[in-house]
């Protein structure tokens, strides 16, 4: 099974730390090597880190792009080492995944890395939420190789896994994302509603929310209306001050008249 391991825990820490810090998308490349391979996948041992700084991300108003100087620093660091590399950026909308500008580039990249790494996978992730999306190229007899590292995990006082699980509900919310947009539909799956109540009403706002595509949808319970128990209700009518013969009579209390059964109208017979 494809893995990627920080058996470091200060890598990971100084990756996400930087990938979350900045307003715009931010970079940061993991050196690794490789630990095994199969039909599977690779599995891969992160070593070391190179954090991007941002005066080496621009924008152009479709995406976010690192310079040429800032690459090359990272590949021939690689080169020298003999480690592979995975790239990481960062997402401020979940669930993480690659946006269609980033589809654009990752297979021209990966064809680049790989030729000028041969033997080592190339790999490329997506940071938002706190979970991570990650990506593995391999060159092949028959070319690139694509697959999912299907375990992200930190090793340290305890093991953490971030990989974020796959995302299912592409086809279902194709609909939606036409009219949302790609960040549209990213910020609904990254919302948490709570509906109180699953009543005639409740319900169906449950399922219309699930159906938009909202991330977490979670039911209250309504909370049920306060009562007096009914022996603290007879002695607090036990208790009610009664008119005096001589004084104002006491005007008629209707909420708590009690009908007598044995009590006949006047007139009837």
């Amino acid at each position: 099974m494809a893995g990627l391991k920080f058996t470091r825990a200060a890598h990971w820490d100084a990756i996400e730390a930087h990938l979350a810090g900045g307003r715009g998308e931010r970079f940061a490349f993991a050196h690794i090597r490789q630990l095994a391979t199969g039909g599977q996948g690779p599995v891969v041992e992160v070593v070391g880190v190179d954090l991007i700084d941002e005066h080496d991300v621009v924008s152009d108003g479709s995406g976010w792009y690192l310079t040429d100087a800032a690459l090359d620093r990272v590949h021939n660091a690689a080169v020298t080492g003999g480690h592979g590399l995975v790239e990481f950026h960062s997402h401020h909308l979940g669930p993480p995944a690659f946006s269609p500008t980033d589809e654009d580039g990752l297979a021209p990249m990966a064809d680049y890395v790989t030729g000028m790494l041969p033997d080592r996978p190339y790999g490329a992730g997506v940071y938002a939420a706190g979970r991570v999306h990650a990506e593995y190229w391999c060159r092949t007899a028959d070319g690139l190789q694509r697959g999912h590292f299907r375990s992200v995990t930190v090793l340290g006082d305890h093991l953490r896994l971030l990989n974020a699980p796959p995302n299912r509900d592409v086809e279902r919310l194709a609909r939606q994302a036409v009219l949302l947009g790609e960040w549209g539909r990213a910020t609904l799956a990254s919302l948490r509603v709570a509906v109180v109540g699953a009543g005639g009403t409740g319900s169906h706002a449950a399922l219309a929310l699930a159906y938009l595509g909202v991330g977490d949808v979670s039911h209250q319970p309504q909370p049920a209306r306060h009562r007096r128990p009914r022996r603290y209700r007879r002695a607090q009518e036990s208790h009610r001050p009664q008119a005096h013969a001589r004084g104002r009579p006491e005007p008629p209390r209707h909420s708590h008249a009690r009908a007598n059964p044995r009590r006949r109208p006047s007139g009837a017979r």
